[in-house]
């Protein structure tokens, strides 16, 4: 950090505001880092600032070591092997002070060599409950090596892949804006509105509009997911082989619960390669059962998993451990010989008395040696030109510790001018780095009594002790740019045992005091820029006071300790530290204490504190915790209902996550009952009615262009409300089917009368399906895509994930060629992802999977695929996408030839007894089982079986109202007439015969009405009817149509089942050579499909007649289609 690059990030800490293009950005950063390294570099000839007289620790090399940093080399160098570079961890372990971090260090020069990046990140044992200091400082370090860099290329795929997301990973790096390009523009939407005190916490907290977590919004462990999903995409651009990526992160001992959250999301992902991750941590401080120790257990666990899933295919993550012992005598005696120029016979008795004194500890070596220089008992001979001490001296004059910090705080005593030792504490309670500015406004306020210098003296005085602490090794400093008395310095210590011993210097109670003064003053005189960034360290300097009896001045001094806590607790729900924020909102809390519903000053603010207590506690999974904060407030009769309705929808919103679905239901229903939205629970059908017409008759003079110019809704709380009857349309669709039709024309008729909002477009999307399943399907398309467009033009992108996959997999196949829901699906899956919306993106990629089904897209890259996803779901822990899944993977299997029995779902993917017994053991599952049983239906015609076929059918009978509109319909009626046919033949049975014109006729009004995916299904059913009759050239006729238009529509699937059943026909019919041709073409595309089980049992069956034929079938070259003809000249 150097004053130039943050006089640059200031210009653009609001990228959206900025008029500066990526042109202009990147040789602006490029010119001041050439300034900075210009005053940085020594010049040739210039002499060093350090004497023949001063201990030089700074350049030494690492004695003992050799082993370990060939462990590392080694890492990295697996890391950079473009054949199987993945992701690589070392764990250094070790006592404090055993030189952990300067052996990770020794990767820095072999990275850069490599063409990678190498950043640093510390956690801080003073700022533990600050999230992600160690990643964020990391992270900032590894922007500026991008941006200097130049690397157009790498900045534009990053812009490309995260796009205006990058604005929400400014929480972890806060100079991202610097990678920016398009300048976004500060914007309030409309349907957001803010309080008097919301607005006073964004003054306070320096937060534009932009960035600000809209309260309307209820955070989930979506927040969570949307972050660690967007920091993957970013390293997955960041990494690779021939740009590793180091990044060490020193003392993952005191790290919080959030980055180890974040650490093991990186480290698992099998999409990462290049990544070498050295983790540093104090191994007696790191217990089995540490939650570092937890995690490494996890992290090797999900690898071992992953493997297992995927045959081994996939980038390898290698994990090294290595333990740094402390140095041996021979090896001091070495590090004693370059400091001191000597040689070993000289220095082999002084190697002895240390390694007594320090056990070879280097940090304890290196200050054990400067305590020795500091108090005249290792001495530079100026006549004779080198050093000098007396054993025996030394032995008397010093005594042995374990504890270095202390040895520490008697040198700072010892050595240290009064100014700095009374500084040096006030510098460590800033935390391990601090701003040399920050502590020349503390120190200004702190002692700001008799007024006995001037602030340019105090700012003189206070630059002298940080010159002095520098000098003297404490502190280490950006030396950037350090213009006459300039302060504005970056410091930091050297090490954390000086920052310990820096507090030593102040009693205890001492110590709690000055630090609550410190945070005070931080909140009181910091600007709202300076207070956001320091906000943790303010906090957290406060809250050590609790408790203490001297330090509150009364009411106000409460209220406002409180209020900071709560502001705490929102930026660190933003940043997806729930367990952080639950805490801060608790202290919170019991700051106000029993007052917190007694006095009217506090009643506000203990509601908030409550309401986002019980909203992080549910995103934590602490579900007793979330209910404790909801009865609390839910039983206050002195607290309105309206204030009741976030806490309430914070209950509904756990409930469903449990799927609880009957309580979601029940407490959905009484709070919508109390805001005058009533939800039947009898009559039902009746009210279906009666709504449906109510909502047809609002929307009867407005286009779905008139809904787009609906006023937006202002009230907060019917915003909340929203989101409610939002959740409760999904717990009706899952467990209370019946309801889903009346929830719809609710929440559309709530709507059209109250405005739009963030969930309008579930509104309309579900009316959509609604109208669907009434049979007006071009209605329904219209408003489907009224409810897409709405989510773009509102801004609700975290609803992108779930729209896209109900418009795909419930709406759109009635009237848009089904192959064109493809792209779309996954790109639900993406918007999904970066939304944290992890179940709709999963679901999103189902559809996606019976998409690809139905329109015959290559089965061996499919599979591919399936192994893919499926193995994130699993990583995600996506039990409903998960089940969604293996159906139709398993299916794939079954057609390519990957299981016992094609008409069985057992196999690689899932076993189907096993798999059927579990849903049916599990509540609301019938729409799965359903869906299974159609994929099922399909392998039965497919591979002949017919009575199987039919009984799936029987079995499937009430598919349209467990799943209505699905995508999977149009195929459950297409194979549910060929069955019926099929049955009508070989039993001559006239009940087969009328099921078999009844679903034809079906499929014939839905044409009329424009379904574009059933005209080849509807001609290869007439086709079937008038072979039935023995009508040939009517069939004939039909049969070249299905074939025309499955060829037309890219269906290589249904042309290869349309073959099949034109050959099936000629041959019964004793057209043997016209049978063998049309059978040969069947056999073709199958094979092309990838369905190589139902290729061979067809060449099986006519294994004679297909080896007879005349005719010749061959892959266009180049085309992936057919050509097919009889041979020339009878060849």
């Amino acid at each position: 950090v150097n004053t130039e690059r943050i006089l640059f990030q200031q210009q653009l800490e609001a990228p959206m505001r900025s008029e500066l293009s990526s042109s202009l950005i990147i040789p602006k950063y490029h010119e001041l880092q050439a300034q900075r390294l210009s005053k940085t570099a020594p010049t040739e000839g210039s002499q060093s600032s350090l004497t023949m007289n001063k201990l030089n620790f700074a350049n030494i090399e690492l004695y003992g070591r050799d082993y370990e940093i060939k462990q590392l080399r080694l890492a990295l160098k697996r890391c950079t092997d473009e054949e199987i570079g993945g992701r690589e961890i070392v764990l250094i372990s070790g006592h404090s002070g055993c030189g952990k971090t300067a052996l990770a260090n020794k990767l820095r020069e072999p990275t850069k060599k490599a063409g990678g990046h190498f950043v640093v990140g510390k956690f801080d044992l003073q700022q533990s409950t600050e999230p992600y200091t160690a990643f964020r400082d990391a992270f900032v370090s590894l922007i500026d090596h991008i941006a200097f860099s130049g690397d157009r290329e790498l900045i534009t795929s990053i812009r490309e892949a995260i796009g205006s997301e990058l604005v929400f990973l400014a929480h972890l790096m806060p100079n991202i804006g610097i990678l920016l390009c398009d300048d976004a523009e500060e914007e309030q939407t409309e349907d957001e509105t803010v309080d008097d005190e919301e607005v006073a916490e964004r003054r306070l907290s320096g937060k534009s509009a932009f960035d600000r977590t809209p309260s309307t919004t209820l955070v989930g462990p979506e927040n969570r997911n949307k972050l660690h999903y967007l920091m993957k995409q970013f390293l997955q651009i960041i990494c690779s082989p021939k740009r590793p990526l180091v990044l060490l992160i020193d003392d993952l001992q005191w790290a919080d619960s959030s980055s180890l959250d974040l650490m093991e999301t990186m480290l698992v992902d099998v999409k990462i390669r290049g990544l070498l991750f050295v983790g540093c941590f104090r191994d007696n401080e790191v217990s089995a059962t540490h939650p570092l120790s937890s995690r490494i257990r996890a992290i090797n666990e999900e690898e071992r998993n992953s493997r297992e899933r995927n045959n081994g295919s996939q980038a390898p993550l290698s994990t090294a451990k290595i333990f740094v012992e402390n140095l041996s005598v021979t090896d001091i005696n070495r590090l004693l010989e370059e400091v001191l120029s000597s040689n070993l016979a000289d220095t082999q008795e002084l190697a002895d008395v240390v390694h007594l004194k320090t056990q070879g500890n280097v940090f304890f070596v290196i200050e054990f040696l400067k305590s020795l220089k500091n108090r005249g008992l290792l001495r530079f001979n100026m006549g004779m030109l080198k050093w000098g001490w007396d054993v025996e001296e030394i032995l008397s004059n010093t005594h042995v510790t374990d504890n270095v910090a202390m040895l520490i705080r008697e040198e700072m005593n010892f050595s240290l001018g009064d100014n700095t030792r009374e500084l040096l504490p006030i510098m460590a309670c800033l935390g391990h780095t601090f701003e040399a500015s920050m502590v020349s406004l503390i120190v200004s306020k702190l002692f700001e009594t008799e007024g006995e210098s001037t602030i340019e003296e105090e700012a003189i005085d206070i630059h002298a002790s940080l010159e002095e602490c520098v000098e003297k090794q404490i502190l280490e400093s950006s030396n950037a740019i350090r213009k006459g008395r300039n302060i504005s310095t970056t410091y930091w210590f050297g090490h954390d045992q000086i920052q310990q011993a820096a507090l030593y210097l102040v009693e205890v109670d001492d110590l709690v005091e000055t630090q609550f003064e410190i945070g005070k003053i931080m909140v009181k005189h910091l600007d709202n820029e300076t207070i956001e960034k320091n906000l943790f360290v303010a906090v957290n300097l406060l809250n050590r006071g609790i408790g203490h009896p001297n330090l509150y001045s009364g009411k106000f001094d409460n209220f406002i300790h409180a209020r900071l806590n709560l502001l705490a607790g929102k930026k660190a729900k933003e940043l997806a530290a729930f367990v952080t924020s639950a805490d801060y909102f608790n202290t919170g809390i019991t700051i106000l204490g029993d007052d917190g519903w007694k006095d009217e000053t506090y009643t506000g603010l203990n509601l908030k504190l409550h309401s986002n207590a019980a909203e992080s506690e549910y995103c934590n999974g602490n579900y007793e915790g979330m209910r404790y904060y909801v009865v609390t407030v839910l039983k206050r009769t002195d607290v309105d209902f309206k204030n009741k309705v976030k806490v309430y929808a914070i209950l509904i919103q756990a409930l469903r996550a449990q799927g609880n679905y009957a309580e979601t239901i029940e407490y959905s229903i009484f709070v919508l009952s109390k805001m005058g939205i009533d939800i039947p629970q009898k009559n039902i059908q009746l009210s279906v009615v009666k709504n449906l017409l109510k909502t047809k008759r609002m929307l009867a003079k407005k286009t779905p262009e008139d809904l787009t110019r609906l006023p937006r809704m202002k009230d907060n709380v019917l915003i909340l409300v929203s989101g409610i009857i939002d959740g409760l349309l999904i717990s009706t669709y899952v467990a209370r089917p019946e309801l889903f039709p009346v929830v719809i024309f609710k929440f559309v008729q709530f709507v059209v009368k109250n405005g739009l909002n963030r969930f309008a477009p579930a509104a309309f999307t579900g009316y959509a399906i609604i109208l669907c399943v009434l049979g007006e399907i071009k209605s329904g398309y219209e408003y489907g895509k009224l409810g897409l467009s709405l989510v773009e033009s509102l801004n609700a992108f975290e609803l992108k994930g779930r729209l896209t996959f109900l418009f795909h997999a419930f709406i759109s196949h009635w009237m848009a060629p089904a192959g064109l829901s493809l792209r779309p699906c996954v790109d639900g899956y993406q918007a999904g992802m970066k939304a944290g919306d992890v179940e709709n993106a999963m679901l999103s990629i189902c559809a996606y999977f019976l998409t690809a089904l139905n329109v015959g897209k290559n089965l061996c890259f499919l599979e591919g695929e399936m192994r893919i996803y499926v193995a994130e779901m699993i990583q995600y822990q996506q039990d409903t996408p998960y089940l969604n899944a293996v159906y139709p993977w398993q299916f794939v299997l079954n057609l390519m030839g990957r299981s016992d029995d094609p008409t069985i779902l057992t196999g690689e993917a899932m076993n189907e007894d096993d798999l059927t017994k579990r849903l049916e053991e599990k509540e609301n599952n019938k729409q799965v089982i359903d869906c299974m049983k159609v994929v099922k239906l399909i392998l039965a015609y497919y591979f002949g079986n017919y009575e199987l076929a039919w009984l799936m059918v029987q079995q499937t009978a009430d598919f349209e109202k467990t799943n209505p509109s699905h995508t999977l319909y149009w195929r459950k009626v297409m194979f549910e007439g060929l069955t019926a046919f099929a049955m009508a033949r070989y039993t001559r049975n006239l009940k087969w015969e009328k099921r078999a014109v009844k679903v034809t006729k079906l499929v014939t009004k839905l044409v009329k009405k424009g379904n574009v995916n059933f005209v080849h299904v509807l001609n290869l059913l007439l086709a079937e009817e008038a072979a039935f009759y023995g009508e040939r050239e009517e069939a004939m006729e039909r049969y070249t149509q299905a074939i025309t238009a499955s060829g037309r529509a890219g269906l290589v699937n249904d042309k290869a089942l349309v073959n099949e059943r034109v050959g099936e026909f000629l041959l019964s019919i004793g057209e043997d050579e016209e049978a063998s041709f049309h059978l040969n073409v069947a056999h073709q595309h199958y094979f092309i499909w990838g369905a190589i089980a139902k290729a061979q049992q067809l060449r099986s069956k006519h294994f004679y007649l297909m080896q007879q034929t005349k005719h010749t079938c061959v892959l266009e070259n180049g085309t992936g289609g057919l050509k097919c003809g009889k041979p020339k000249n009878g060849g």
